[in-house]
């Protein structure tokens, strides 16, 4: 499969100072609607390929 990064559909964000990476990722799944989302340690992995919808992960 494409890297959704590769093609300019992706990004992965870290989590922010002083916020939690749950607090985070709750955040980043309102915000997200029908695209994919991945929870890492690290931050999150957003995409906004829909076919198939809402795909998340953990990592």
């Amino acid at each position: 499969s494409k890297s959704q990064h590769i093609c300019g559909m992706a990004l992965d964000l870290k989590t922010p100072e002083g916020i939690g990476v749950e607090e985070f990722y709750s955040i980043c799944e309102e915000e997200v609607g029908d695209g994919g989302l991945g929870r890492y340690d690290w931050g999150a992995h957003i995409d906004v390929c829909t076919d198939p919808p809402r795909r998340r992960w953990i990592g």
